[in-house]
Formats: C-alpha cells, sequence, structure tokens
C-alpha cells in the first residue's frame, strides 16, 4: 500500500496542465453601449468573461487576446485569479511608426479618407475595423481598403504601410476630436502606429509557478504585433503564440500570394527552431483553416486533439454575434514534440458556454 501511495504522490507532483483561450478582449467591445452580446450591458459580459478566467486544474494558462493593460488590470487585480496563479508574464510593447508617405501620398490621403468615410457611412465605428462589433465590413468599404493594400505594395518594397497607419490611428477615433482629418493627417506625417493596440501582443500567461527562462521573438508581421514567447515549467520548454494570418487569403484566395509579413508558416517555422516541447496558442491554422502551417507543425509535433475539434465559432456559437455566418474552424492547439518523454492525455475544452468570446478554451493534462 505504501508503495502504491508513493507512486501515486510521484505521478502527481510529475504531470502539470496547459491551456489556452481567446477571450476577445478588444476594448470596444467591453465599453460599446450596446455590448457585443445580444441583449446584454458590456459590463456584463466583461463581469462574464472574468469570472471565468480561473481554471483551477490548469498550471499554466495562455490568455490571448488580452489587448490593452486595463483590461489585463482588471483580471489581474482579481482575488480569485491571484490566489490560484500568483505568477503572470506579459511581453513587451512595440511602438514603432508608420505613414503614407512618398510620391502618391496625395493618392494614399485621399483613398485613405474614402475608406474611412465609408466605414462611418455604413455604421462601422472606425476604432474597430480590426474586428467590428457589428461583424463585418461594407464591401465597398473593403474594395478601399484593397485599393490602398494593392497601390501601396506595387509602390513600396515594405509592405502595407499606409493601411497599417489608418487602421490602427483609427483606435483613437473620436469625432469632432481626432476624426478623419486628423487620422489621415497623422498617417501623412509617417507618425501613425504601425501596431494595434498601442503595441501589445495580446498575451497574458498566468502560472502557478514561476516561469524561467522566458524568452520573446518577434514576427515580423502585419497591423498586429506578434510575438511567440518561450518559457521553462517545471522541465518543460513551452511555447507561447497568437500566428498572424493571410488576411488576403480571406478576402480572395487568388490574392494569398500578395499578403506582406510572417503569417502563420513563418511563426511556426520560427518555433520548430526553438525546439520548444510543447507549443500553446492560438495559431490560426488547422484543419479547416488555411491549414499549411498547421501541417508543417505536424511533421513535428503531435496534436493533443483525439478528434478535430473546432475551437473558432464552434456549433454551440453560431448565435454568436461575431460569429454569425462564420464557419467553425479549428485553430487553438495544444501540440506536443515527437518522440519526447512527455505523455499527454486527450485535449478538453472549456468556456463553452455561457458565450462569452468567439472562442473555446482547451487544455492538457502533460505527463512528465
Amino acid at each position: 500500500m505504501l508503495l502504491f501511495c508513493l507512486i501515486l504522490t510521484c505521478l502527481a507532483r510529475n504531470s502539470i496542465t496547459v491551456g489556452v483561450w481567446n477571450t476577445m478582449r478588444q476594448p470596444w467591445l467591453q465599453n460599446s453601449s450596446s455590448g457585443i452580446l445580444a441583449g446584454s450591458a458590456s459590463p456584463q459580459w466583461e463581469a462574464l468573461v472574468n469570472n471565468n478566467v480561473v481554471q483551477k486544474d490548469i498550471d499554466v494558462l495562455h490568455l490571448v487576446e488580452i489587448w490593452t493593460d486595463t483590461e489585463m488590470n482588471k483580471i489581474l487585480s482579481r482575488k480569485d485569479v491571484r490566489s490560484v496563479y500568483p505568477y503572470y508574464y506579459r511581453p513587451q510593447k512595440r511602438n514603432d511608426k508608420c505613414g503614407c508617405i512618398g510620391p502618391y501620398s496625395p493618392y494614399f490621403m485621399a483613398l485613405g479618407t474614402a475608406f474611412l468615410n465609408c466605414l462611418i457611412a455604413n455604421g462601422t465605428n472606425p476604432r474597430e475595423i480590426i474586428q467590428p462589433s457589428n461583424g463585418f465590413l461594407s464591401t465597398e468599404c473593403l474594395t478601399y481598403g484593397l485599393q490602398i493594400v494593392l497601390f501601396d505594395r506595387s509602390n513600396r518594397t515594405d509592405g502595407f504601410l499606409c493601411l497599417s497607419c489608418i487602421i490602427n490611428s483609427a483606435q483613437k477615433y473620436i469625432p469632432g476630436l481626432f476624426g478623419v482629418e486628423q487620422i489621415m493627417e497623422q498617417c501623412a506625417n509617417s507618425t501613425g502606429p504601425l501596431y494595434a493596440y498601442d503595441g501589445e501582443s495580446g498575451h497574458l500567461i498566468l502560472s502557478k509557478n514561476p516561469l524561467i527562462g522566458v524568452e520573446e521573438e518577434f514576427a515580423y508581421s502585419w497591423l498586429s504585433n506578434r510575438i511567440n514567447v518561450y518559457a521553462t515549467y517545471k522541465g518543460v520548454r513551452l511555447a507561447f503564440g497568437h500566428f498572424a494570418y493571410n488576411l488576403l487569403e480571406d478576402v480572395d484566395p487568388r490574392l494569398a500570394y500578395m499578403m506582406y509579413g510572417y503569417i502563420q508558416y513563418q511563426q511556426a517555422s520560427q518555433m520548430i527552431l526553438k525546439h520548444p516541447d510543447v507549443i500553446i496558442g492560438d495559431l490560426n491554422t488547422g484543419y479547416n483553416y488555411q491549414p499549411a502551417a498547421y501541417n508543417f507543425l505536424l511533421q513535428y509535433y503531435d496534436s493533443t486533439f483525439g478528434h478535430e475539434i473546432d475551437t473558432y465559432c464552434p456549433i454551440s456559437h453560431k448565435t454568436f454575434p461575431m460569429c454569425l455566418g462564420v464557419p467553425p474552424q479549428s485553430v487553438d492547439h495544444i501540440l506536443v514534440k515527437k518522440h519526447s518523454n512527455i505523455q499527454y492525455e486527450e485535449a478538453e475544452v472549456f468556456n463553452v458556454g455561457p458565450l462569452m468570446s468567439d472562442h473555446i478554451g482547451i487544455k492538457v493534462k502533460l505527463h512528465l
């Protein structure tokens, strides 16, 4: 009996559970007067999300899309969170600038002004271009945006900097104070932000014990600051990611080759070269969405899914405003290096309902 108890104790000490949940914490969704959930006030939705952060069985929890320090502090100020997760890690911001400069600047200015005015006329708040609370951008407005991208790409070697400036500057949009004219003036002076959300990466990693040997790896992505984070927890080297995706492929697959910056495949390559034991994150790639990077990762890592799981806009979320008309996708993953000594249990889901994010969480118990 004593030997049996010692074996059980040993097993308990040599297992950890890791998890990931994309919380969809765009600041305007909380601050919107209507709230993201139909018929619900945003403070209620915010409380619903925060009340479900704590997962007592998860030792390391990777929260994705915590886009502002304000939202991070709302989570970290909770006693229930800090009592379970006394440690956290938040990557650094990047405050690079960009704009719509060069001999074609007047053309950029005209297109950018038309793009922003189109959004306003169609009921989209310019602050929300990256993920509108009304769930869509009109075809007319997308056409203006695409014209900016194509013209930018054909006349400059450094990509979609003009549209980055317009979209990211517009996150400060306040009618009468910082409107369309001021946004475009900032971009004409090349003093607009290269990255959204004031350069935040959106990562917030909570842990029950310290993360050791933390390392950040920047990805040269478009629009958002994409950073791979590496850390060791109880002897296991973990990689945390929120990969960029090919926006042009979503608009029209024929344009996919024109996408600027690192996307999933490049960020996956970065991770593979670092040889982590486990990869965790919203990787924006899977069996049914832009699968090239996922298939590449599976050459070196095992999926912990017993069967493919749709983690973004699953069937259970078909009435969620952000998921209307969006097919279910498998994009959140926990992957374990092939031929490692780590054994794993089949991935489980959490925070499936009530509906509070366009993603559900996944967790995996690892036996070391």
